[in-house]
């Protein structure tokens, strides 16, 4: 159940680290053609962007995200389960994470950790 789980925050990570080839492709045509290297650009800051805030948000241990399948793989079997009765509230938890302003700082943190990591595995900025 853990490598299924695992596989979509691995496709995002996957296709941000292709958005940041696409960034770094659209630096280097910014002096020959300056229209199409900024498309690029704003283009693949907006695909890193997206695809790790959703790897980031998918990995979070609330049940029914991906987060709380891996982690439940590692708990012990009663304890696993009754973690997992928390799921339909997660969407719930979720919201007021949202809601009371405490999501976006625990996002955050990660978000500017894997965005550093991959313009600096790239070469860009």
């Amino acid at each position: 159940m853990a490598w299924v789980a695992i596989a979509g925050p691995t496709a995002n990570l996957i296709m941000a680290f292709l958005w940041a080839l696409v960034l770094k492709a659209g630096y280097m045509l910014l002096a020959s053609a300056p229209e199409i290297g900024q498309f690029m650009i704003y283009s693949g800051i907006a695909g890193v962007s997206i695809n790790i805030i959703l790897l980031v948000l998918n990995l979070l241990p609330i049940p029914p995200l991906d987060g709380s399948r891996i982690l439940s793989a590692f708990l012990p079997r009663k304890l696993a389960w009754q973690y997992n009765k928390l799921e339909p509230y997660g969407l719930f938890i979720l919201f007021g994470l949202l809601f009371f302003g405490f999501l976006g700082p625990i996002l955050m943190g990660p978000y500017a950790f894997l965005q550093q990591l991959l313009f600096n595995l790239v070469g860009v900025l």
